[in-house]
């Protein structure tokens, strides 16, 4: 049975990390594309570029400790 847990959490591990890869991609591109207003000025743009790139570190962090987590949980399985 324990073995069986630890396949599950590691699919779900891997689950969470593809989902926060693709929201770290939409950010990303938000990131490259800017806003979506059709006339936005510099300091709209400003913020825009703080908030997304502060978001993509945090983003870039989750899905490295799950990496981390998910690597211990199919090392124990073995």
């Amino acid at each position: 049975m324990e073995g069986k847990d630890r396949n599950i959490s590691s699919i779900i591990i891997s689950s969470l990390i593809w989902f926060i890869s693709i929201i770290l991609l939409f950010d990303v591109l938000y990131l490259i594309n800017g806003s979506f207003e059709l006339f936005p000025i510099q300091e709209q743009q400003d913020k825009l570029h703080t908030a997304a790139g502060f978001i993509a570190i945090i983003l870039i962090l989750i899905v490295m400790g799950l990496v981390f987590i998910n690597r211990k949980v199919k090392r124990k399985k073995n």
